[in-house]
């Protein structure tokens, strides 16, 4: 079984923290029972080819120069997918996943073995919720993290250059939404979303925004931008809305299924759909502006 992984790295160097999370993101996948590559698509970033060289994992290494993004842009997820599909969809490659991954996470060493059991399925395995790390503290196990950091596509070259060409009419630049880009495509796809939550936890380390100047009105103002890119999406390919204004609540929906749950899930289901949920509903003040 072999796998792509499309990611991407912080800059090596600015912030201690952050560098050990990402070498720590290697050595987990360092643990799995496959042959994987990664296909690492960078932006000017600093050092990273060369720890990928010292990782001796098998790697592919991209640099988009930060002169063909807009200005004051860093990174882009499009971009990244991009490249990584490009190498799925070769003619002498034989990859039987394509997976999105952070690289501030710990990549379950059982993961490999339950992608193995589902092989033979078109699909779409992920692990929800996370178990978030912040300032070396476990957030509480039975929080709402709204993230989905690592996602396996289990597709054919056909799918993928379906997948690749919607990839042509999505923008997104810096901080939010890739996620749920991700999951509208499991619906243009016809792909049925599987959570292996039951099996594993992914630990997610919160970066040092700080050290990295990426402040919170930094991130608000890039999601809501690639909202706006979303939508358009969305839009032309005829998928709802609602990936894109239906927040984490729509996401968490359409990956809901009974088979998936355990007793993490099922208390953190109703703290958002009989609690959050509600609330977030009777802030909204204009329907009609909502579904346009």
């Amino acid at each position: 079984m072999k796998l792509l992984i499309s990611t991407s790295f912080r800059p090596f160097g600015i912030s201690k923290n952050n560098d050990v999370y990402q070498l720590m993101f290697l050595n987990s996948l360092k643990n799995l029972n496959c042959h994987l590559t990664i296909c690492a698509t960078q932006f000017d970033d600093l050092g990273v080819e060369n720890i990928l060289r010292e990782s001796g994992l098998n790697y592919i290494y991209n640099n988009v120069s930060k002169e063909n993004l807009p200005d004051g842009k860093k990174y882009s997820s499009q971009k990244i997918f991009s490249r990584a599909l490009q190498e799925f969809c070769k003619h002498d490659s034989n990859y039987d996943f394509f997976i999105y991954s952070c690289s501030d996470i710990l990549i379950p060493s059982n993961f490999a073995n339950e992608l193995f059991k589902r092989q033979h399925l078109f699909g779409i395995n992920l692990i929800y919720p996370n178990t978030l790390v912040r300032n070396g503290k476990t957030i509480n196990y039975y929080y709402a993290i709204y993230g989905i950091d690592l996602i396996a596509f289990r597709i054919d070259k056909l799918k993928a250059k379906i997948f690749l060409e919607a990839l042509g009419y999505w923008k997104q630049y810096d901080w939010g939404i890739p996620e749920n880009f991700l999951l509208s495509i499991s619906q243009l796809l016809n792909l049925p979303v599987t959570n292996l939550i039951k099996y594993m936890d992914v630990i997610k380390f919160e970066n040092n925004f700080n050290e990295i100047k990426e402040d919170r009105s930094w991130q608000i103002n890039s999601w809501y931008q690639n909202q706006i890119y979303l939508i358009d999406f969305l839009k032309r390919y005829n998928l709802s809305i609602l990936y894109a204004k239906g927040s984490y609540y729509y996401l968490l929906y359409k990956i809901f299924n009974f088979k998936d749950l355990n007793l993490r899930l099922i208390i953190i289901y109703i703290k958002v759909f009989l609690f959050s949920l509600p609330i977030a509903v009777l802030k909204i003040s204009n329907w009609k502006s909502f579904f346009k």
